[in-house]
């Protein structure tokens, strides 16, 4: 039995509107791309598969594949959507959606194709939808920004009618094509029907908009309810909280959980002398209000050298060995703190720990491996505390300090608002005033 190629042209129809809506608003080019290409290998199959144990599982494994193996390649900025996002994830759930709709067409799976094409437009228009942040800007597909930043209420509402009115037209020319053995009064019914349907659907829609637009205030209280309380949720399961991530997002309001334990000791450093600026992550990339760490940056090793008597216990070393260091510390971290890389001050010389390996990248952090934790770690330095990281020998300064010259009259402008900030003379001082001013 040859395939119905017209089945999967309603298919990749009813799916186009709300594919495209999609990989806008969520930034993920690579989904309409892998849609449109197995829609393309649909139309030159001649023949389609057969529906069989193997092939379901096959088809499920696949998707489930490509979805996860695509989201660590492309990951799903989520800062732009709300609470509906982080219920029904649809990095994974929508995009898997999209893929099981082009995998239907390759089956002999009749008018089902054109259904689970509806269905997975419905589904997608509703991630979509949840849209509240418009300051993001799209890295991957950056002229489509000001569009969602702007013009998102109407680009919806465009895609919501057009992704009905191409479903309702592809689902009616399904019944087309299938000859209709009842006549006459039933026929008839069925188009009243539809008619019904067609003129109620708009009223539906502008009725739930009106309603939402009503209570709007409530349900974003209770938006904001649920999310605290998922908050909680995570941080009483966890016991801790992240310090010191891979990247920090200057957007991020701060929580309530935080900002009761600015006071809570998580680390404490024993020594003859303070131990100074201790550095964990070394932020160098910045984009769209996000700092990163440099994940391209190789990591070299440190040599280590174990001890007779001490089972796991090592030193490791920055560089050669010495046999004294003027400075040294013993820092302890408290269970709750959490952190993937050691604190340290920027003239390390020697690190005495419980761990496996230690490595340090261009921008000084120190990553560990197989580290025990429970004895903390010891800081040998040969320099004062307040000596920064000393590599790279020549940075590029200009990548570091680069500063908008339109921005120069606004930020001056807040500097005079701030008492004493341009009297400051060191940089510590400067830090405590921003912090007043704006606490």
């Amino acid at each position: 039995m040859n395939k119905s190629r017209t089945r999967v042209l309603h298919s990749m129809a009813v799916l186009m509107p709300a594919l495209l809506m999609f990989t806008i608003v969520t930034d993920l080019p690579h989904v309409l791309i892998l849609t449109l290409f197995g829609y393309g290998i649909s139309l030159l199959q001649r023949k389609p598969f057969k529906v069989s144990d193997r092939s379901i599982i096959y088809t499920g494994v696949v998707i489930a594949v490509a979805v996860g193996l695509l989201d660590l390649l492309f990951p799903f900025n989520r800062e732009r959507f709300g609470y509906i996002t982080m219920i029904f994830r649809p990095e994974y759930y929508t995009v898997g959606m999209f893929y099981l709709a082009v995998a239907m067409t390759f089956f002999d799976s009749g008018k089902a194709t054109v259904g689970l094409a509806a269905a997975a437009s419905i589904f997608s228009m509703t991630s979509s939808g949840d849209v509240f942040n418009f300051s993001i800007d799209n890295v991957r597909l950056p002229m489509f920004s000001n569009l969602i930043n702007r013009n998102f209420t109407f680009l919806y509402v465009s895609s919501v009618i057009l992704s009905l009115s191409v479903t309702l037209w592809a689902l009616r020319r399904e019944q087309i094509c299938v000859k209709a053995k009842a006549k006459g009064s039933p026929q008839r019914l069925k188009h009243i029907i539809h008619g019904a349907v067609i003129i109620a659907l708009p009223l539906m829609l502008f009725g739930t908009y009106k309603l939402y637009r009503l209570y709007e205030d409530d349900l974003r209280r209770l938006e904001n309810h649920l999310i605290q309380m998922g908050v909680r949720q995570r941080m009483m399961r966890r016991q801790g909280w992240t310090v010191f991530g891979k990247e920090v997002n200057l957007r991020n309001i701060m929580s309530p959980e935080v900002l009761s334990n600015q006071q809570r000791i998580v680390i404490r450093a024993s020594g003859k002398h303070p131990p100074g600026y201790l550095r964990g992550h070394g932020y160098e990339i910045y984009q769209n209000g996000i700092w990163r760490e440099n994940n391209t940056a190789a990591a070299d090793e440190l040599q280590s050298r174990s001890y007779s008597g001490m089972l796991t216990a090592k030193s490791f070393y920055f560089g050669e060995p010495a046999t004294e260091y003027k400075y040294q510390y013993h820092i302890l971290q408290e269970p709750d703190f959490i952190s993937d890389v050691l604190l340290i001050p920027g003239s390390t010389q020697r690190l005495d720990l419980i761990a496996e390996r230690v490595s340090v990248n261009s921008g000084g952090s120190a990553i560990v491996s197989d580290w025990q934790k429970d004895g903390g770690y010891t800081v040998f330095a040969d320099a004062t505390q307040t000596v920064a990281y000393p590599f790279p020998v020549n940075p590029a300064e200009n990548d570091f300090l680069q500063f908008p010259d339109e921005l120069e009259p606004d930020f001056d402008k807040v500097i005079d608002e701030i008492p004493g900030l341009r009297e400051a003379k060191t940089d510590a001082a400067r830090f405590q005033l921003i912090l007043k001013f704006f606490n």
